[in-house]
């Protein structure tokens, strides 16, 4: 708490000889935007594209050198979100210094909860991803207004520490029938990391991110009526791009559906799931690498044999975490000829004169960056190992027999 308030008397200061938050604007006209708040550009980037001209968006997290779980909020950011009208989070324990920035401010924002428009959110249901519970939600929870009554919890943890503990979801986490996060902000209701979904890396999910635009064109008409009409054709060519996005899964899921995939992480697990493909992931690899934890001897030796094995017909890993595990599980990948793909989880920003990709763009390319991949998997030794195995009266085929392949093994960055 005496971070939090002296996060709160910088703040002050701030407000009197600070300009606007940095990834803002400032002036008559900004003061007639929507502001927002996102916690990654991710999130950002998916209300600029939505909100257009009628909106101020700060994106507190856009570099991939900096760790969402474990990332130290400054008095710039407390002012933004001083001033944010709205703020999207991922929840899920992922950005839990949304929550504390929140409850030093002591504002009312209208929150968008990312993890809530997953297929497996705890209130899901068909047609658009959430349930209300009639003990906690009221008719109107839609209204921007209906953000009060239940606890938004916020909790510390070490960097990726978030999975060391299950909640209550009624005890941390109330959402609307909307997907939004309702109530006040209790920075200190938790001492530790919890999660309240199976993968909190949603926006690996397009089918996720065009229920959460719709509902962010919905939110913002309610803020800023004038551009409603603006807000809902955004929202919709937002989905029609990842309609597209879709397909090209679809097309990936026909092809190569049931082919194995080794996650060192499940960073880009709901994209994985997606497409088809089957996780082979010894028990207890993932988890201990994104807690921060050592991989056992037994569980890393049984990983290396995935690999030398050839199940694995793709690798994933998270670009911004590779300890030393990872590292061998790579070096196995690369030795197999197996591809690597490495993800991130903000959307890299453009160089010198390049603009940084929308999240319909990025995501495009993560499935091209997939779909090849997979394409040169199928002809790896590894793979074809793999298949002799299964079929075991068949003759070798050429590549099995020579040993070449198209498999580089070398991890590409999104």
């Amino acid at each position: 708490m005496a971070a939090l308030a002296a996060l709160a008397a910088i703040m002050l200061v701030l407000t009197g000889c600070a300009g606007a938050p940095e990834g803002g604007a400032s002036g008559e006209g900004s003061a007639k935007r929507v502001q927002i708040v996102a916690s990654t550009n991710v999130y950002g980037q998916i209300a600029e594209q939505i909100g257009g001209d009628r909106v101020d968006v700060t994106s507190i997290i856009s570099s991939g050198s900096q760790d969402p779980h474990s990332y130290e909020a400054t008095a710039r950011d407390q002012l933004a979100i001083s001033r944010a009208q709205l703020v999207i989070e991922n929840g899920g324990g992922f950005d839990a210094f949304i929550a504390r920035l929140i409850a030093a401010a002591g504002t009312d924002p209208v929150i968008i909860t990312a993890v809530n428009f997953a297929e497996d959110a705890p209130d899901s249901h068909e047609g658009d991803g959430h349930e209300a519970d009639a003990d906690v939600h009221g008719a109107d929870a839609h209204d921007a207004d209906a953000h009060d009554g239940d606890v938004h919890d916020a909790h510390a943890h070490d960097a990726h520490a978030h999975d060391a503990h299950a909640h209550d979801a009624d005890d941390a986490h109330a959402h609307d029938a909307d997907g939004h996060d309702t109530g006040t902000h209790d920075a200190d209701a938790h001492d530790e990391a919890a999660h309240d979904h199976d993968n909190e890396h949603v926006w690996f999910d397009p089918a996720a991110m065009s229920r959460l635009g719709a509902q962010l064109a919905a939110d913002l008409a309610t803020l800023d009526p004038e551009g409603a009409g603006e807000f809902a054709r955004n929202a919709a060519d937002f989905a029609l791009e990842l309609e597209a996005v879709q397909g090209e899964i679809a097309r990936i899921g026909a092809e190569h559906a049931g082919e194995g995939v080794f996650l060192s992480e499940p960073l880009a697990a709901a994209l994985a799931a997606e497409t088809g493909l089957v996780d082979v992931t010894p028990e207890g690899f993932a988890a201990a690498v994104e807690a921060g934890r050592d991989v056992s001897p037994s569980v890393l030796l049984a990983s290396l044999r995935v690999i030398e094995g050839g199940e694995a017909r793709v690798v994933f890993v998270n670009a911004q975490t590779a300890g030393a595990e990872t590292k061998r599980i790579m070096d196995a990948a690369t030795a197999a000829n197996i591809p690597i793909l490495a993800f991130t989880e903000t959307i890299p920003e453009g160089s010198a004169g390049v603009r940084t990709a929308s999240y319909p763009e990025w995501m495009a390319d993560n499935v091209a960056r997939l779909a090849a991949a997979l394409a040169e998997g199928t002809s790896t030794p590894a793979a074809a190992a793999a298949t002799a195995a299964s079929e075991p009266t068949a003759e070798p085929t050429a590549a099995s027999e020579t040993g070449t392949g198209t498999g580089t093994g070398t991890a590409v960055a999104a």
